[in-house]
């Protein structure tokens, strides 16, 4: 519950923000030449579909970013996805019979950028890393549930880094 409200509170306030894309060659080589593009489809108890990518997409990207107080997603630990490209999330699935790809399909995706927001709440304020990620087989999986073809209206990322510029981090993170 705690986790679905911040989700909710988390797309209320992206909803205006843009992400700026980042000028970051070392970033975008890294993961453009050393990692998979490409990744299984996967399902949670909950209902959240995603695309598992490895981790090194988040682990080696902080090492390369160099920016102060900047932290690995809180993705990683016992029941938790670590590194991954949001399909629907657990809120989107609730009441569908999701109509899927066996689990485990490979996904193909194209990275596009290395960007950043910027966030606001009660938490306090932080900027959130991302690669931006195209994979036309989502949108699909996505319209063929009823869905609208991003989530939240976003385009598909994998979440790199969270640097906190103001105030505490914040004790849930977004699964996306």
């Amino acid at each position: 519950m705690k986790k679905s409200l911040f989700l909710l509170l988390l797309s209320s306030l992206l909803i205006s923000a843009t992400p700026t894309v980042i000028d970051a060659p070392e970033i975008l080589n890294f993961a453009e030449q050393s990692m998979p593009h490409q990744g299984p489809l996967k399902k949670t108890s909950e209902g959240f579909v995603y695309v598992k990518v490895p981790n090194d997409y988040i682990l080696e990207t902080l090492t390369l970013l160099k920016v102060d107080k900047a932290e690995a997603p809180a993705y990683f630990g016992q029941g938790k996805v670590g590194a991954h490209i949001t399909v629907i999330d657990a809120d989107e699935s609730k009441g569908r019979a999701l109509k899927l790809p066996p689990m485990g399909t490979m996904i193909p995706f194209k990275i596009v950028n290395f960007s950043s927001v910027d966030v606001t709440n009660e938490h306090g304020s932080k900027r959130i890393y991302m690669f931006t990620v195209e994979a036309p087989e989502l949108e699909k999986i996505r319209l063929v549930n009823g869905l609208p073809p991003k989530v939240r209206g976003f385009d598909f990322h994998i979440t790199a880094a969270i640097q906190y510029l103001a105030g505490a981090p914040s004790e849930v993170e977004p699964s996306s």
